[in-house]
């Protein structure tokens, strides 16, 4: 089981797939001390209620931000409070809006462009994290990885695979042709990457066993990395895979690598413990000296990351962050700052105009703020 963040009460690129999607959060520490009014389901989605907002109102272009180059401006919610956003644990920028998962409210939800509100697509038993693309989600949830037309999902919804143990997806991707979703397995060291094709799931195919917690995967150009979250005994790992079945390992011995993600050159990771760095790796064989993106901070506990226009974003649960560098550092200069404060941060996503974020505190957020 994943450290504990001390915060939690109780890809495109990595940016748009997922940290994507997408995924793996506990139930019970997630759910502990939150609201314990039910989410309001397809019944209360939209409704005026003073326990949740939609954040923006009707004809809501909920895509765009204004421009905030420099950082430092102040964070618009998407969705609010226990109707809309309970326990939001994980989410997607795609192209006509923005898709999150309600790991306690026990929901997939999504808030398109011109909406009036935001909408659940369908319910799920703790969903934890999900990938959309070309109106097509998966996501993943206790009983396994399911999919769905985005547009019709309760009605379309299948069952992909069921996931080796209860709650034990990770996170998922897809290229448009397979999926690919990693299982934390029965057993420390039982990790699996698997994939297929949407319509042909009957028997996986097999990418990597014997992993120890498996998390973040993303496919990009051909390629699929993943991550091996380990258990503290720097067994950490970065993996790159192709669809056709090969993976090595591109960097190892690592302190909890929690995310990864990818642009053309490299590889992106940070390092989930107190004073964790974020590092970059370049893509094309084994990585044995990473180069740090800022340098590592007593105080900063980076989680997820997300690189996109040649700057590289993290999330850091700790601070209740999200900063960012220059791709090939900061140097000596410091970090962006994007937004602080947010005391349940955890995944965000990159939108042409906007940062998005999910918080699990206060019944629950999604928010957003310029780029």
């Amino acid at each position: 089981m994943l450290p504990r963040p001390n915060f939690l009460p109780g890809l495109l690129l990595a940016a748009i797939a997922l940290p994507a999607a997408a995924c793996w959060l506990d139930l019970d520490r997630l759910g502990a001390g939150l609201p314990s009014a039910a989410a309001g389901g397809g019944s209360n989605v939209g409704s005026s209620t003073t326990s949740g907002t939609g954040g923006g109102g009707p004809g809501s272009l909920v895509l765009e931000c204004d421009p905030c180059p420099e950082g430092g401006c102040a964070p618009v919610p998407v969705a609010e409070g226990p109707a809309f956003a309970l326990g939001a644990a994980d989410l997607v920028a795609a192209s006509d809006g923005v898709y999150w998962v309600n790991q306690e409210g026990g929901e997939v939800m999504r808030f398109v462009s011109g909406a009036e509100a935001p909408e659940a697509l369908t319910t799920a038993v703790a969903p934890r994290c999900l990938v959309v693309r070309d109106g097509n989600v998966f996501y993943g949830d206790d009983e396994g990885l399911w999919s769905c037309a985005a547009d019709a999902c309760t009605e379309t919804r299948q069952k992909v695979t069921s996931s080796v143990a209860q709650g034990t997806i990770g996170r998922v991707a897809y290229d448009g042709a397979s999926v690919y979703w990693t299982d934390r397995g029965a057993a420390e060291s039982d990790g699996r990457v698997y994939g297929c094709a949407p319509g042909d799931c009957a028997t996986p195919k097999e990418y990597a066993t014997g992993l120890f917690r498996p998390d973040t995967i993303l496919a990009s150009g051909g390629q699929l990395f993943w991550v091996q979250f380990g258990n503290g005994n720097a067994n950490g790992a970065i993996y790159q895979g192709s669809s056709g079945g090969s993976a090595t390992t591109v960097a190892s011995a690592l302190a909890f690598p929690s995310s990864v993600a990818v642009d053309n050159d490299s590889f992106y990771f940070p390092s989930w413990h107190l004073g964790g760095a974020v590092q970059r790796c370049p893509k094309g064989g084994y990585c044995s000296e990473p180069s740090a993106i800022k340098p590592a901070e007593a105080g900063d506990k980076p989680f997820d990351v997300a690189v996109s226009g040649g700057r590289v974003y993290w999330s850091d649960t700790e601070g209740g962050t999200i900063r960012s560098c220059p791709a090939a550092g900061c140097g000596a200069d410091a970090p962006r700052v994007h937004t602080s404060g947010r005391t349940g941060l955890t995944r965000f996503a990159l939108g042409k105009a906007c940062i998005f974020w999910v918080d699990a505190t206060n019944g629950g957020s999604v928010m957003k703020v310029g780029r």
